[in-house]
């Protein structure tokens, strides 16, 4: 019931939005799921477990000078830049949920609830691109991670999660990320594009490179079907989803925050990952199927598979 009322809260507020903004066409509604409920071979209820958005993409003319569109970065030369709000939650658990005691040197629980706002903005004759969004949420109980996991375990009747005692305490988010991108590659039959970018807050600090393809595998008329790769590497100096609050440090040594979390030394700050699916888009709708691979991100912890589904619906 609660992810529900959840989705309910986020479409009327997309849709008021929609309204007070007046776009132009080609505004868009997206659903992005992560769930390792849809790994291929691999379904383990462990780590990043879910990660949930919803979203409206829209178009309009830049303007540097409104808030808070002119916290974002982009290129002056772009006369119409895609713009994006949405609502976000993820949740993390150790290996064995079912354990109803702490497990140290495992992951921690924690769940995160957030507003993001970002802008994608191309330059007009370079071929490159720039995104830039910040994140403003909660994480801990307030997120309704807890409440999420446990009512889609009851729905599945999969095993309940007994270990949400544990995790990570409230902690207020505030992110910031920018990424620039450029196209490496441009051949008939696939391109391939460079980024690099990062992120910086109460939330993730780090910094990553990374590059991505697309193959079209079949193009007719207003149907286009193809498959794409992304793959990023880079550095971590700080995951609030491991690491707790870095302003919460001394209560949690001290016992007043309850949350579990891990210290720098059971961490691992380089990472790998990758990302394979196919992609089906007819007009303005689409809808794409992936596999998302991550190296382990503690030590002692194996590496991670989670699936993604992402729809875009034309609601204009």
């Amino acid at each position: 019931m609660i992810i529900i009322l959840e989705l309910l809260l986020c479409y009327l507020c997309i849709c008021l939005s929609h309204s007070l903004l007046a776009q132009k066409p080609a505004t868009t509604l997206e659903l992005y799921v992560d769930n390792d409920f849809f790994s291929i071979g691999n379904r383990t209820d462990r780590y990043y477990t879910n990660g949930l958005r919803m979203a409206i993409n829209y178009t309009k003319e830049n303007d540097r000078n409104r808030f808070p569109d002119n916290l974002l970065i982009k290129y002056k030369e772009d006369k119409a830049i895609r713009y994006s709000w949405g609502l976000s939650q993820a949740m993390f658990t150790p290996e064995n949920i079912e354990k109803d005691r702490l497990e140290e040197g495992d992951w921690p629980y924690a769940g995160g609830l957030f507003v993001s706002h970002e802008a994608y903005s191309q330059h007009p004759e370079k071929n490159t691109k720039i995104r830039s969004g910040f994140l403003l949420g909660v994480l801990g109980p307030w997120s309704l991670a807890e409440e999420t996991q446990i009512w889609f375990h009851e729905l599945t009747n999969d095993p309940r999660p007994n270990g949400w005692d544990w995790q990570i305490d409230n902690y207020p988010i505030i992110n910031y990320h920018l990424f620039y991108e450029t196209r490496l590659l441009k051949r008939k039959f696939v391109e391939t594009r460079g980024l690099v970018g990062g992120a910086v807050g109460s939330l993730i600090n780090q910094f990553n490179l990374g590059v991505r393809s697309r193959l079209p595998l079949f193009k007719r008329s207003k149907f286009d079907f193809s498959f794409f790769q992304r793959t990023n590497g880079g550095y971590t100096v700080y995951n609030a989803y491991l690491e707790g609050g870095f302003w919460d440090r001394q209560r949690y040594e001290r016992g007043i925050s309850r949350g579990y979390r891990l210290s720098s030394e059971e961490i691992n700050r380089f990472y790998l990952e990758s990302q394979i699916g196919v992609a089906l888009k007819y007009k303005d709708w689409s809808v794409a199927f992936s596999q998302k691979f991550r190296t382990s991100q503690v030590e002692g912890s194996s590496s991670h598979q989670v699936g993604n589904i992402t729809v875009q619906i034309p609601i204009d």
